[in-house]
């Protein structure tokens, strides 16, 4: 028997945008829409989004310079460096290290946040992205702190934390436990991502979750304050929490190809209905079959990582592969299960 498709909305195109098809899968009920994403294929930084971080007193912040040899667009990707300082006359850091925010220019309300990048090593070295909340005015870190990725000088895995009063300033590090080390090959580009829900931030690496950290008692004692706006922040640092730092294993850098930032969306619909075209499908030995296709129209057929597994105007579509795929027309998608 065909099966009318169900409206589920156009949502098909944001797994098809997905960094390197390792978009994770959406909370229950719900699916990601694209809102954003940077690709740094300009020839420079793009400054409606991005500020050079200012030196601070803060660990991270300590050797921060606005020097053009620190940033690089090479190739598509973000080059941020941390360097022996060349010349101690014009600033007398031993060191310099370049850092990108978005504050006071793009925040992010809750959602996922995907990062590709591939991190250079070395003794000292403390290459971060992590998110700060938009409204500072009270103190760190009250308003809480994401910490998507930290590695630390040359080890073969990275750091995914939460930091809150509650973490911090009480101390309750472990009910729930609010970080975790995750192993990943340095060598190679990894994308780092957090998604910040009403009830719980879930890290992931190269798509598959690492851990999650929930909310617990309504968020009391300050435990839950994630679920707000934050800006990004994407940086090399050197020094602070990744120990001394030896000259010998500088210059380093951090390649970052891309970002992008995605929104829950509730996916609309439900019942036997037919789309405007009115054709039909049905799905029987792995097999399937369209019927009343207008002569302008195209069935395809995504995998959940937004790969094309095949399209038709009329004939059957043959041997598609076992799992969750994406049933597409004109104005219409529809998720299936083949077994």
């Amino acid at each position: 028997m065909l099966k009318r498709l169900s409206i589920c909305g156009l949502f098909v195109m944001l797994y098809a945008m997905s960094i390197n098809a390792q978009l994770p899968d959406a909370p229950d009920g719900k699916t990601w829409r694209l809102e954003w994403s940077e690709t740094f294929d300009k020839t420079q930084i793009d400054t409606e989004i991005w500020s050079k971080i200012p030196r601070g007193e803060a660990d991270w912040r300590k050797y921060m310079s606005d020097d053009a040899s620190l940033f690089e667009i090479r190739d598509g990707n973000l080059v941020l460096r941390g360097i022996v300082n060349p010349s101690t006359a014009a600033d007398t850091s031993k060191y310099l290290t370049g850092g990108l925010w978005t504050k006071g220019k793009k925040n992010f309300e809750p959602g996922l946040i995907m990062v590709r990048a591939k991190l250079q090593g070395g003794k000292g070295v403390w290459p971060a992205i992590w998110l700060l909340p938009s409204d500072d005015s009270k103190p760190w870190p009250v308003e809480g702190e994401v910490d998507i990725m930290e590695r630390l000088s040359s080890q073969q895995a990275v750091h995914q934390t939460v930091h809150s009063y509650y973490t911090y300033n009480l101390g309750h590090k472990t009910d729930p436990v609010n970080t975790r080390m995750v192993e990943m090959n340095p060598e190679e580009y990894n994308t780092y991502a957090a998604a910040i829900l009403p009830d719980k931030v879930m890290f992931y690496i190269n798509g598959k979750e690492t851990f999650n950290y929930p909310k617990i008692n309504d968020g009391a004692e300050q435990q839950y304050p994630f679920y707000r706006e934050m800006y990004l922040i994407i940086d090399m640092q050197l020094g602070g929490w990744a120990g001394d730092i030896d000259p010998k294993d500088l210059p380093v850098e951090m390649l970052v190809d891309k970002i992008e930032y995605y929104k829950p969306d509730v996916i609309s619909g439900a019942g036997d209905i037919t789309d405007d075209s009115g054709a039909d499908f049905c799905i029987c030995n792995k097999d399937l079959e369209v019927s009343n296709l207008k002569d302008s129209e195209v069935c395809r057929v995504y995998n959940l990582q937004g790969m094309l597994v095949g399209e038709t105007r009329g004939e059957a579509i043959r041997n598609l592969p076992s799992g969750m795929l994406i049933v597409t027309l004109p104005g219409t998608a529809r998720k299936v299960m083949v077994k």
